[in-house]
């Protein structure tokens, strides 16, 4: 994909009004666009890692638009992953929210309309026998990736 075409937002389309979004420290590396979920002990978030059959609170890492970058002004690219003790700015997506989110390397090849679920490391995977939290807006196929991939996605 060129420039014009590839997203430089995890939002793509929905509201990110102050009642959906969150922040709080990290304690693992996230990149933006991974499924994330709080430590409820300490308000402290990091990377979904629980199973894909249960209800996952859709919970988004946001990129980071407020630090400093060096000869921009503010704003970091989609691809700058928080750093453990990093501020982390999140969003709860809604339903029909659309995301751009992250596929593991190696996952099974996706096409428009598949249903996705939790990869259990912050990325999503087609579907299988747990609980479908999107929608495939694209076809990505990262079976022989080394490195995550994106998609855009439907929140349902």
């Amino acid at each position: 994909m060129t420039s014009d075409t590839t997203p430089k937002t995890i939002l793509l389309k929905g509201c990110n009004d102050s009642q959906h979004t969150v922040e709080g420290q990290a304690t693992s590396q996230i990149t933006p666009g991974h499924l994330i979920k709080y430590d409820t002990s300490d308000k402290t978030l990091h990377v979904y890692n629980g199973a894909a059959n249960i209800a996952v609170q859709r919970m988004f890492a946001l990129e980071n638009d407020v630090a400093p970058t060096v000869g921009v002004g503010l704003g970091l690219a989609i691809d700058q992953p928080y750093a453990v003790g990093d501020r982390v700015y999140g969003i709860i997506a809604q339903t029909g929210d659309h995301i751009y989110a992250l596929v593991n390397a190696g996952a099974p090849a996706i096409v428009f309309g598949d249903l996705l679920e939790s990869n259990g490391d912050g990325s999503l995977v087609k579907a299988g026998s747990g609980t479908p939290l999107a929608r495939a807006l694209e076809a990505v196929n990262n079976s022989g990736g080394s490195s995550e991939a994106r998609i855009r996605c439907e929140v349902l």
